[in-house]
């Protein structure tokens, strides 16, 4: 029998190529891009099912929409990217410094990269909640405290001024709603305007906006409005200053004929 001291054993294991059963087709760093591909494969999935629930033909409102076609292809670019991030914020936090994927846990990986292709939408929600607790946003107050940002749900009514409503035109702004205008918070600090959400429903006055941080905002609506003939068009503006200081608030604004254009 031949025998070997320890300097010829390491170097002959060093060089020694084991076969060993994965779950992976490629392996050390190239298992990332096998990641990526289940990823990918759960996108396609979830698009092929998300289709095939749209198509219903006796139910126009569970037809597929067109305008949806840019946020599906929009998935196949971010999803293989969050889904690498989470893979590789997990290996960072498991301190597994010896191999990119730790080939105990490769079937989870599959699996995980699979489904964040599929639910790609709620892993966006995910990071989106790990952002607030790794890069939280904070405020500070009147005595110079930094306090932990707290965020609130608004609800803007518009309705039209006294000398307005009481016209004819008046009247037929108010039958028709105020779904069409457009109501803005600007932050009083400086940043840019946040739109609110219009009705969801015909004719109705009522705007809202939600996660809006506490703090003084400028208010404002604008709305252009066609005469009942479609031949002219009334504009009318409004606004206030407002300051946000409660988990749900609501305001009033106030419109006004700017001006008439014939």
């Amino acid at each position: 029998m031949n025998e070997y001291n320890s300097r010829d054993v390491g170097i002959y294991f060093s060089k020694l190529k084991v076969k060993v059963h994965s779950y992976f087709w490629l392996s050390e760093g190239k298992a990332y891009f096998e990641t990526i591909l289940w990823c990918l494969l759960g996108v396609f999935t979830s698009l092929i099912f998300y289709v095939g629930i749209k198509t219903t033909p006796n139910d126009p409102d569970e037809s597929f929409d067109i305008n949806e076609i840019s946020n599906q292809v929009a998935k196949m670019f971010y999803a293989p990217i969050t889904t690498l991030v989470l893979v590789i914020g997990y290996h960072f936090i498991g301190g597994n410094d010896d191999n990119m994927i730790d080939i105990s846990v490769n079937k989870g990986v599959i699996l995980f990269s699979f489904l964040a292709g599929f639910y790609s939408g709620r892993v966006m929600k995910l990071l989106d909640k790990i952002k607030d607790l790794i890069l939280p946003l904070t405020m500070v107050d009147k005595g110079g405290t930094i306090n932990e940002t707290k965020k609130a749900r608004i609800w803007v009514q518009l309705s039209l001024s006294a000398s307005m409503a009481g016209t004819q035109e008046g009247a037929d702004i108010t039958e028709s709603g105020f779904n069409a205008a457009v109501v803005t918070l600007t932050p009083s600090a400086g940043g840019e305007a946040i739109t609110l959400s219009p009705p969801t429903e015909d004719q109705h006055d009522t705007f809202m906006a939600d996660q809006i941080i506490f703090g003084e905002y400028k208010l404002e609506a604008s709305y252009a409005h066609k005469d009942a003939r479609g031949h002219s068009i009334i504009n009318l503006e409004g606004g206030k200053k407002i300051a946000i200081n409660d988990t749900n608030e609501s305001f009033s604004v106030v419109l006004e004929k700017t001006n008439y254009v014939g």
